[in-house]
């Protein structure tokens, strides 16, 4: 059994590849005292489109410092993203690894297996192993086409990886697949499992069983999404009744796991489901952060969404509501701000006369109070929070409803609020689902104001995250979009703040604004 430890690699998209450089140190020389044969150390990427750090582009200094590091048993390993390479580009790409990197590993979705074989021709003259990570495992039967092609392509590959990318398979499959190429390949297989479901060993030990004698692992299992198989865990196993010291790997696992409390990787409710059923885990954590429709929804959505999940009622458009435009409005979404001043934001609507939209349900009990035209978007499955109890404390405060325009995902709007139910279509930066794209808080609220006629929109609530999680880096990259759409789409629009926002938003003080409607020189 050969032990392949890709932390930097695949831990870099938590650190955007990005380590300190005695964490660095500390792990290599750990390393150096383990039974793990390869170690990768990150990606050699050939193009620069966005910030990637020290780990995604390898500079051969840094190849050359952890090679120094390592034990004479131990070799170094690089990845490259088959998507974003070209056969041309091999040489220059890596051409000052070679005596260094002993071997190249491609990551290649199944339906790109041509070009990934175009890649390791071009690989090989160059004297480096070449390994390939073929993607998707849950996805593959024993009769795919890809697996006719790993046959005829021969000795191209000098390892053969499969990849439970979602996290999705059991034991049982694992070990079918895995019995099946071993029939039919020459190559040495190897095994890359992630821990949606808590398998990623059982899988490996599967694969293992079946033929295998490769597994990919990281330090406390460190990598996208759920994670990873653990190294700890595979080294334990595999030194069981031997004389190896793991002291060491101790202290190492106390560093990464202050990255963990940092980070959050790990098997949280997204990557779980993505598991079970199969699907992108990126997917799943982008529609469940939202918190704007079930699971049963956002499963059946990404599997291909049914006519019963899809709502074609019509109502008004908002523009019928009122006889007069209205110039002013206030945009009340759900952060801390709008509760912390509160009061202040109430006295400006009240001696303003600016009609107030709340982007959701979340503050709009906490303005139950203040006489003025109020407005709730039900976007999602936002209208399923209309207990009896909320409308009851709704009623007297809310002036209308606001739906999306049809085709819309099912909410089923409580018939007592039907009558005061209209619809806009949302400002969006871009609707790719006719129906699950219409979901944006912000964006229905910002096509309210469109509908009002609005030439002033405050925003309060709308605060942003310091310390964001990735769940919250999702929903703070749709507001910053939908924002930025806006002001470009409607620049005759002005558009502000009146609290704390870490958004590109100009700036106004609640309290200045209320001071000036007040008549108190400012």
């Amino acid at each position: 059994m050969q032990i392949l430890d890709c932390t930097l690699r695949d831990g870099g998209y938590y650190t955007n590849w990005d380590f300190e450089p005695d964490v660095v140190e500390q792990y290599a020389k750990t390393l150096a005292t383990l039974p793990i044969t390869y170690v990768e150390i990150g990606y050699r990427t050939p193009k620069a489109s966005g910030y990637g750090g020290e780990y995604q582009f390898l500079p051969i200094s840094t190849i050359e410092r952890i090679a120094a590091y390592l034990a004479p048993h131990q070799s170094l390993s690089v990845m490259l993203n088959a998507k974003e390479c070209q056969p041309g580009e091999m040489a220059s790409l890596l051409d000052d690894c070679r005596g260094i990197v002993d071997m190249v590993r491609l990551a290649v979705d199944p339906a790109q297996i041509e070009h990934g074989l175009a890649l390791a021709s071009a690989i090989k003259p160059l004297g480096f192993k070449v390994a390939l990570n073929l993607m998707y495992l849950s996805k593959l039967t024993e009769d795919h086409p890809v697996i006719q092609k790993l046959e005829e392509a021969g000795s191209v590959f000098d390892v053969i990886n499969l990849v439970d990318s979602f996290g999705a398979c059991f034991p049982e499959a694992v070990g079918a697949m895995f019995r099946r190429l071993r029939e039919s390949l020459r190559a040495p297989l190897g095994f890359h499992g992630h821990d949606n479901i808590g398998l990623a060993f059982a899988n490996s030990l599967a694969a293992l069983n079946a033929g295998a004698t490769w597994v990919d692992a990281t330090i406390t299992g460190m990598g996208r999404g759920a994670g990873n198989l653990r190294t700890e865990l595979m080294v334990a196993y595999k030194t069981r009744g031997q004389n190896w010291d793991l002291s060491a790997l101790g202290e190492l696992l106390e560093t990464f796991k202050a990255m963990k409390a940092e980070y959050g990787w790990g098997a949280e409710l997204p990557y779980i489901i993505s598991g079970l059923e199969g699907l992108p885990q990126k997917d799943v954590m982008d529609w469940l952060s939202k918190k704007r429709y079930n699971t049963s929804t956002i499963i059946r959505a990404l599997q291909g969404h049914g006519p019963d999940m899809v709502d074609e009622q019509r109502f008004p458009n908002l523009s019928a509501w009122s006889d007069t435009p209205k110039p002013a409005v206030l945009v009340i979404g759900g952060g801390k701000s709008a509760l912390r001043h509160q009061q202040a934001i109430k006295n400006l609507a009240a001696t303003s006369g600016a009609t107030v939209i709340h982007s959701s349900l979340k503050h709009a009990v906490a303005y139950r109070d203040l006489a003025v035209p109020q407005i709730v978007c039900l976007s999602g499955h936002e209208a399923r929070k209309l207990t009896p109890e909320v409308l009851a404390d709704l009623l007297a405060s809310v002036s209308t409803y606001v739906v999306s325009t049809p085709p819309r995902v099912r909410s089923n709007i409580p018939q007592e609020i039907a009558a005061k139910t209209y619809e806009v279509p949302p400002v969006a930066d871009a609707i790719q689902d006719p129906i699950f794209g219409k979901d944006s808080p912000l964006s229905l609220a910002l096509g309210a104001t469109k509908a009002l006629g609005a030439k002033e929109v405050l925003l309060t609530g709308f605060d942003g995250y310091p310390n964001e999680n990735e769940s919250e880096r999702q929903l703070a990259s749709e507001v910053q979009r939908t924002l930025a759409y806006f002001s470009t789409q409607f620049p005759a629009v002005a558009l502000s703040s009146i609290t704390p926002t870490s958004y590109p938003l100009a700036e106004k003080s609640v309290y200045a604004l209320t001071a000036k409607s007040q008549g108190v020189p400012c």
